[in-house]
């Protein structure tokens, strides 16, 4: 089933929101020409209402190095107790945001960073262009779909199908 002509983009948004939330750990890969692709663990922080998942990461990490030549991202999500499965094609750009720093910064990030001020602490945007999501309570039924969210000056990216 393609949902993509059914859904308005805020329900393809809450479609992914529902996936992300409950497991909100991806697999990140980035360098995508490259086989095999580089993949990191991140942590989806939030989804904004414009449809772009945000992250955080060091200016010292590989995801970023790659990232600052080459925007292309694709995400994996799983939850395999919930039969939950997410692939994100997306474009990433770091930003510079104070109050969403303050909104998504919790004391758990220390481990990574020395403070919500580290100088190496960068923001994350990445902007879903398409997406496959797949979701089955058991292995007879489920729910499966494509969500196009083509935009920002994407619409020169050619999606195959």
């Amino acid at each position: 089933m393609n949902n993509d002509e059914i859904l308005s983009r805020d329900e393809k948004i809450n479609k992914i929101r529902g996936i992300v939330r409950d497991n909100p750990i991806c697999m990140m890969a980035t360098n995508l020409v490259k086989i095999p692709f580089s993949a990191y663990p991140m942590t989806t922080l939030d989804l904004v209402d414009k449809g772009d998942l945000i992250f955080f990461t060091s200016k010292k990490a590989t995801p970023f190095k790659e990232i600052e030549k080459d925007n292309r991202v694709q995400l994996f999500y799983a939850n395999d107790a919930k039969k939950e499965y997410l692939n994100v094609f997306a474009h990433a750009t770091h930003i510079f945001d104070n109050l969403l720093l303050d909104k998504l910064w919790t004391p758990i990030m220390n481990r990574w960073f020395d403070g919500k001020n580290d100088p190496d602490l960068v923001i994350l945007s990445v902007s879903i262009v398409h997406a496959n999501y797949w979701i089955s309570e058991d292995s007879d039924s489920g729910e499966s779909g494509f969500i196009n969210l083509q935009n920002y000056g994407d619409v020169d990216y050619k999606v195959d199908q």
